[in-house]
């Protein structure tokens, strides 16, 4: 027995993506055109709300890709915990130049004893 979706679902717009890529696009023709709706005609019918976000958001976007985020990620979301991540790039990176064979295990180890490093850090 198929499940029907409701008539509301059918006809929702689904949601677009927008890469880094895309916003800077977007950015670069706000410069030269100003008007919200042919910006939204010139981007596929992207909504004017989007449209206006993007552009509020320009200074976070631009210093994102100036600091060399990936051009295709869409969201800039900072890490959780920061300093344990990088600490663990470092381990990999030194790890793998040192031909060590890295496991998920192990690599789970490692991060629990990152973390703690950082508990005790913090209490100092």
């Amino acid at each position: 027995m198929e499940k029907e979706t409701s008539p509301a679902r059918q006809s929702s717009p689904s949601r677009r993506v927008l890469t880094l890529q895309k916003k800077k696009e977007i950015l670069d023709a706000h410069e030269s055109e100003k008007s919200w709706v042919k910006l939204s005609k010139k981007f596929n019918d992207l909504p004017v709300s989007t449209i206006q976000t993007i552009v509020s958001n320009k200074h976070k976007i631009l210093s994102a890709l100036d600091e060399g985020c990936q051009v295709k990620r869409s969201r800039l979301q900072p890490a959780k915990h920061g300093e344990i991540e990088k600490g663990i790039v470092s381990w990999m990176k030194s790890a793998r130049s040192q031909n060590i064979e890295l496991s998920g295990p192990l690599i789970k180890l490692t991060t629990a004893l990152q973390q703690l490093q950082c508990l005790q850090l913090n209490k100092l």
